[in-house]
């Protein structure tokens, strides 16, 4: 996202609650999810130019794909932000809607491994991808954590002179979306019997998901992102 009313870049890592910093933008500046090209929110019809969607531009693209001058990269503010690879796992798991047709174990080694990491890779790729040069170089001011959003983002708010904003959810999982739209048409009960006749449970904690296999493929795949911002499985900012 490119504001230049704030002056400032937001590298939006996918699955990192994006779409809710994106909104009070888009709230703040008067505009609307219909009408937020003018941030770079959009589709790319040109997959020389970036991903799919332009929001998820890599910080180098914002420049090498002529989005951005140097100068003006250079100038304006970079923030991004960024979540515990174990746990940004699980949540795709449950974004994407498998966590109602495999078990975790089955997404991540077969669906995961073989389907989603090789033709979308500009969604799942590791994080640092999006925020580091090919040569090592470090393109953002700031970067925030998932654990810690509103507080980071208040930070933000003041360096760039935005109006502290309580972030919204907008973004919730194809899991969690389905069921509020079921419980809203008054189906309580029959998701009841649902939920106890479920053969892939719902933990309360990421962590609970995991065994040393899937742990290990995990670690694996995202090892750039557990050393450049000191993640352990457990842990907390």
């Amino acid at each position: 996202m490119i504001c230049h009313h704030y002056k400032c870049v937001f590298i939006h890592i996918p699955k990192n609650a994006g779409q809710s910093i994106e909104h009070v933008f888009l709230k703040s500046l008067g505009l609307t999810w219909e009408t937020r090209a003018s941030l770079l929110l959009r589709e790319n019809g040109h997959p020389a130019l970036g991903p799919p969607r332009l929001a998820h531009l890599k910080a180098q693209d914002y420049v090498g794909c002529n989005y951005l001058s140097q100068e003006l990269f250079d100038t304006y503010y970079r923030f991004t932000f960024v979540r515990n690879p174990w746990s940004r796992v699980v949540s795709l798991y449950k974004y994407l809607g498998y966590s109602r047709r495999l078990s975790f174990k089955d997404f991540l080694k077969d669906t995961f491994l073989h389907g989603i990491l090789p033709n979308m890779y500009w969604f799942v790729c590791p994080q640092s991808e999006l925020i580091y040069s090919e040569d090592g170089e470090l393109l953002v001011d700031y970067i925030g954590r998932f654990e810690t959003l509103q507080s980071d983002f208040d930070q933000i708010c003041m360096h760039i002179g935005f109006p502290q904003t309580p972030l919204p959810h907008i973004n919730i999982s194809r899991e969690k979306r389905d069921t509020q739209n079921f419980l809203q048409r008054g189906g309580t009960a029959i998701m009841n019997r649902l939920r106890k006749a479920d053969s892939f449970p719902s933990y309360a904690s990421y962590c609970d998901y995991y065994d040393q296999e899937t742990f290990d493929i995990v670690a694996d795949i995202y090892q750039k992102d557990i050393d450049n911002f000191k993640y352990s499985f457990r842990s907390l900012p």
